[in-house]
């Protein structure tokens, strides 16, 4: 400590001497009078936070413990026990350094998960009031996405870097997309009024979309919690044309599970025939609550196809604006007013397959009339899908002259 003091007294002669034999400026408080350097930067400890309990995956500060290593300019040999004083862009600390010479304290960044990833500038300042004249300035560059650190001064390059104060940057504007679906029938039933009840259940998995340092986007982030108002159109889109008319409408809550997937148990009252080549589609739009204005909606479709088995794949994304394709759909509506067939399915065809009986066989010996034991196949689909109607059934044969 006495050796500390000598250097400091020594240092204050020479300044005085300067200032008192030219009119220089006093740079006294320059990180060159200082009488230690700071030879080292890191972080000890990083941690992401979101403010928005409900959404956890949507980080608006990062907690970061920084680490700075000072030595005495002179002996070349770590500064210990003494305490420094730490001014930042952010913050102010004291903080007395180690037997390693080494002082740390903690910055609060604030920051916008979903905006395009960067380096933050921030500058330290770091002095000792009682023993020590001048102080030491360190630039850093901090990540708050990843915690990492870099020293500018030590000609460290940050490919991104952004001042503190400045706004958020979101080359994305429709940061949520839907990955995955999968559809399975819970129950379908017709009603004495013409009428079925389709219920499902369908899972779609809803993924964040934002930019890395590299410009390059990572658009398959998933969600641990969050809900969403969810609305499901069905439509039947006829063969060989985009024209589509708007069958049933329902809206549903679902929250992301812990699978990051969004479930939702819906039924579509339908009283419309589905014509026998088309396509039914559903039609999805989620919208974040909570947190619409840094997370977009989004919207999609998928394709029901089977009513016996879960039907899965990617959803697919619209041709057209949403609003326009529900003023087409509800407009076609009106013109197909054909209510759906009651009793659930169709015959697709019937044909007969062989007699049944070898030649000669088919004579009543009593009454020599012939007889004919013919095999028939008879094609069931159901009436929504059209797909082969998968159950038992009771085949009643009249007889076209007697209608018996």
């Amino acid at each position: 400590m006495a050796s500390f003091l000598v250097r400091a007294i020594m240092l204050i002669h020479i300044f005085v001497f300067v200032s008192c034999s030219s009119k220089v400026e006093d740079t006294s408080d320059s990180s060159e009078a200082s009488m230690f350097e700071v030879v080292s930067v890191r972080s000890l400890s990083f941690s992401t936070h979101a403010s928005n309990k409900q959404w956890p995956d949507l980080k608006d500060s990062a907690v970061i413990v920084l680490e700075a290593c000072i030595q005495d300019k002179v002996y070349v040999q770590s500064v210990v026990g003494e305490k420094f004083t730490i001014e930042t862009d952010l913050s102010n600390h004291t903080d007395e350094s180690t037997t390693k010479g080494c002082i740390s304290w903690k910055e609060t960044i604030n920051f916008d998960y979903l905006a395009d990833e960067t380096f933050y500038k921030l500058k330290a300042k770091i002095f000792n009031k009682d023993r020590t004249l001048g102080h030491q300035s360190v630039h850093l560059a901090i990540n708050p996405w990843s915690g990492e650190v870099l020293n500018l001064d030590k000609k460290a390059n940050a490919s991104k870097l952004s001042a503190l104060d400045t706004l958020s940057v979101r080359s994305i504007d429709k940061n949520l997309q839907l990955g995955s679906y999968e559809v399975e029938v819970l129950k379908y039933q017709f009603t004495k009024d013409s009428s079925a009840l389709l219920s499902l259940r369908v899972q779609l998995e809803p993924l964040v979309k934002r930019v890395l340092l590299d410009d390059t986007s990572i658009d398959n982030e998933k969600l641990s919690q969050g809900e969403f108002d969810i609305r499901y159109d069905l439509f039947q889109k006829a063969k060989g044309s985009s024209e589509r008319s708007l069958i049933s409408q329902v809206s549903t809550l679902a929250s992301v599970n812990e699978k990051g997937m969004l479930v939702s148990d819906i039924s579509f009252d339908i009283n419309q025939k589905i014509e026998l080549e088309s396509t039914l589609e559903i039609v999805v739009i989620t919208t974040p609550k909570g947190v619409e204005n840094r997370l977009s909606s989004e919207q999609g479709y998928f394709v029901f196809s089977s009513l016996l088995k879960p039907s899965r794949g990617k959803v697919s994304e619209l041709s057209m604006s949403y609003d326009k394709l529900i003023n087409m759909g509800v407009k076609n509506s009106k013109i197909k007013m054909e209510q759906i067939q009651e009793h659930g399915f169709l015959i697709d065809y019937a044909k007969g397959v062989k007699s049944g009986l070898e030649l000669g066989e088919n004579l009543n010996p009593s009454t020599m009339a012939g007889q004919v034991q013919p095999e028939i196949e008879i094609s069931l689909i159901d009436s929504l899908v059209h797909e082969g109607v998968n159950s038992d059934f009771h085949i009643r044969l009249i007889d076209n002259t007697t209608n018996k």
